[in-house]
């Protein structure tokens, strides 16, 4: 799982340096291979993806309490664990915004105290990438209510309904976009429900051992979704959209369920006891940098950004510019991340793991739900 987050992290890193550097490109035998890494650029939903599973097993770890209690203990665990790092980044670039600048937006400080900063009107959100923490606190306050029925098919009726919502929110935004192109990058939950969505399905498969699933080879399962990956990210791009015609807003709608479908895939193949392809996600350094990955996600931004317009400017739009921004983006980024690790998250982290498992809850879940919501 360290090595999934690792992945994540790093894709969105190489993505957001390359964007900086002004897209790139390397032309070989009249394919740009840079694009061909384009997926990278999906880290995001696949942390989607590894937070539906995972909290979605938190939350079953906790359902010996009663409702009210159960939500309050939930809730309380994910604000400790993501906002003292959180919190600290957003002073410290809100700092780093105002010594150039003179002056700063007091409600903007406000709107991320609260986690509001999509909800506040007049807000100005610290860095681009925080939205997707928006999205998840709406997760966390939303997965309360696939519990709140007797049994699983009661659950299964709110997931429908909440992916149902998130398609039908996602055709609509294609269709009422100015150039009939929508970004969908906004920090709301039911534009990305559908991430947490198979995440979810992917634990209750984990936690359950359906007979078809272990009918599925662990390398043909990778395969599968690695190109389901490449697929529904392909689905997601301006020339398919005007190549597909009137099925343009399809194409647009089903990119995103069709791409972290590709991502529940690999997640649930690499739970599995050995799988040849997915071995160096246990390398020291993947372990390493998943662990760091929070750290890393919320420090990278202005690195990335800085040290993009400076070798773009030296440089030129060249892989060179690129590949020396992404590496002075990692050699920054990785010491604050460790210090943000070390003092801001693995106390709460410690404290978690000392938790006594729960008579009721197979030690399994509570092995790998006590570690893995990060």
């Amino acid at each position: 799982m360290d090595g999934l987050r690792a992945v994540a992290v790093l894709g969105v890193i190489w993505w957001h340096t390359w964007i900086h550097t002004g897209n790139p490109a390397v032309i070989c035998f009249g394919l740009n291979f840079e694009r061909l890494l384009v997926p990278l650029g999906t880290g995001f939903q696949l942390f989607f993806v590894l937070s539906g599973f995972c909290l979605y097993l938190s939350y079953q770890r906790l359902r010996e309490f009663s409702a009210w209690q159960t939500y309050r203990r939930f809730v309380r665990r994910r604000w400790w664990r993501l906002s003292p790092a959180f919190y600290f980044v957003s002073l410290s670039t809100a700092a780093m915004l105002w010594i150039p600048q003179g002056h700063f937006s007091g409600l903007t400080l406000v709107g991320h105290i609260t986690w509001l900063f999509y909800w506040i009107p007049g807000c100005e959100i610290l860095s681009p990438v925080f939205w997707t923490l928006e999205v998840e606190w709406e997760f966390y306050l939303a997965l309360p209510l696939l519990f709140s029925g007797p049994g699983r098919r009661m659950r299964f009726g709110w997931l429908v309904l909440l992916v149902a919502g998130c398609l039908a929110w996602r055709f609509w935004a294609v269709v009422d976009a100015a150039d009939g192109i929508a970004t969908f990058g906004t920090g709301h939950l039911l534009a990305h429900f559908l991430p947490f969505a198979w995440g979810i399905l992917a634990a209750e498969c984990w936690l359950n051992h359906p007979a078809w699933l272990a009918r599925i080879p662990a390398v043909p399962a990778v395969l599968g979704g690695a190109g389901l990956v490449f697929f529904g990210r392909g689905m997601e791009s301006t020339e398919i959209f005007y190549l597909a015609g009137p099925f343009g807003s399809l194409c647009k709608t089903f990119s995103e369920p069709i791409l972290t479908l590709g991502y529940a895939l690999v997640l649930l193949s690499a739970l599995k006891a050995s799988n040849p392809l997915l071995g160096w996600l246990s390398l020291p350094v993947m372990q390493l940098t998943g662990r760091l990955s929070y750290g890393l996600y919320l420090w990278h931004w202005l690195p990335s950004a800085k040290f993009g317009q400076m070798f773009r400017t030296l440089l030129g739009e060249t892989v060179w510019a690129h590949y020396l921004a992404l590496a002075a983006t990692l050699a920054v980024s990785f010491p604050l991340a460790g210090l943000t690790y070390r003092f801001l998250e693995a106390p709460f982290i410690s404290g978690k793991a000392k938790a006594r498992p729960s008579r009721t809850t197979p030690a399994t879940v509570v092995s790998l739900s006590s570690r893995l919501p990060r």
